[in-house]
């Protein structure tokens, strides 16, 4: 079983706290998944892609950094499972539509 490595990065006073954790051996095809604290009981979440392009970025109440990781995983999973759920069904109409033009 693989655990998540969190990585926690300190940017105050100008900025904030955060935690990171990278996905991937590939430098250049790594995902990264950070929670940044941003108010007492205020966490941002963010999912950047392989390209290190930012694909998800929310807000959410949390009372303890744990918790903020955790919804935050909950946070991508349930992202991920919404668009695969998406391209399923996408996929099966398309082979539905060409099935019934023949």
């Amino acid at each position: 079983k693989v655990i998540m490595k969190w990585e926690y990065n300190d940017y105050r006073p100008e900025g904030f706290e955060s935690w990171s954790a990278i996905w991937g051996k590939n430098p250049r095809r790594q995902c990264k998944i950070c929670v940044a604290k941003i108010g007492e009981n205020k966490y941002t979440v963010w999912w950047y892609d392989q390209r290190g392009l930012t694909d998800i970025k929310t807000q959410i109440d949390a009372t303890s950094w744990d918790e903020a990781k955790k919804s935050a995983i909950a946070i991508v999973q349930n992202t991920f499972n919404s668009r695969a759920g998406y391209w399923r069904d996408m996929a099966d109409g398309f082979t539905k539509w060409v099935e019934s033009e023949q």
